[in-house]
């Protein structure tokens, strides 16, 4: 059985690791991309399971990603997730015309994980602290 990969759009690596580490953890398979057309690209080579993605990224913003990715037959099905610090009523009123779900940075582990495993259609799994 093929593993649940998760692509991981943000330009703040530290935000890349964090999520990364997260969903590793709960083991999936990351990739990452530090900008809206990296994305675009990845995700049509690679068309990962999910998608978190940021809005206010440089070459190509998180809306011009989520817009491309939906006007390719081949990527349009992907479930994005947006993750961004800009959350008002008309970010997730246009994630949601999208057809995305929508997180607020910074987002709980919880959140995050039970976020992807409903876009991946997986049952939540429990975050647990990493161990000693």
């Amino acid at each position: 059985m093929a593993q649940t990969t998760v692509l991981i759009v943000d330009d703040t690596e530290d935000v890349r690791t964090i999520h990364g580490i997260l969903l590793k953890r709960l083991g999936y398979r990351v990739l990452e991309a530090h900008n809206g057309s990296e994305a675009v690209r990845l995700a049509s080579e690679r068309h990962p399971d999910a998608i978190l993605m940021d809005l206010g990224l440089p070459v190509l913003d998180g809306w011009g990603a989520i817009e491309a990715l939906r006007a390719d037959p081949d990527t349009a099905g992907i479930p994005v997730i947006v993750v961004s610090s800009d959350d008002d009523p008309s970010s997730r009123e246009r994630a949601s015309a999208a057809g995305c779900d929508f997180l607020s940075k910074p987002c709980r582990e919880n959140e995050l994980a039970a976020s992807v495993a409903h876009a991946v259609g997986e049952r939540p799994p429990s975050v647990r602290p990493p161990g000693p």
